[in-house]
C-alpha cells in the first residue's frame, strides 16, 4: 500500500493520539512522530544511518485537513 494512502486512510486513528503532530510512514509503518520538520527529520536520519530504515517516508502533519509534507531526503 502506498504511504499517502495509508496516512489518509488511518487519519482518524492518528487524530486520537497524534493531533497536530507530524507523522511519517513508511512501508504502513510510523516510523517517527515530532512537533515540526526539524525534529521529524532528524529522526530519519538516524534510523537511516543506523540501517533500521530504507527509502523515503512520506510525512503529514494530523489535523482536520491533511497537510503533507513530502521529504525525499532528510538533508532538507
Amino acid at each position: 500500500m502506498n504511504d499517502k494512502k495509508w496516512f489518509r486512510e488511518h487519519l482518524a486513528q492518528l487524530r486520537e493520539k497524534y493531533e497536530s503532530k507530524l507523522v511519517s510512514v513508511l512501508d504502513g509503518k510510523i516510523i517517527a512522530i515530532g512537533d515540526d520538520l526539524e525534529e521529524v527529520a532528524r529522526i530519519i536520519e538516524r534510523k537511516k544511518r543506523t540501517g533500521e530504515i530504507k527509502g523515503t517516508p512520506y510525512t503529514g502533519r494530523v489535523g482536520d485537513d491533511i497537510a503533507a509534507v513530502h521529504i525525499p531526503s532528510v538533508y532538507v
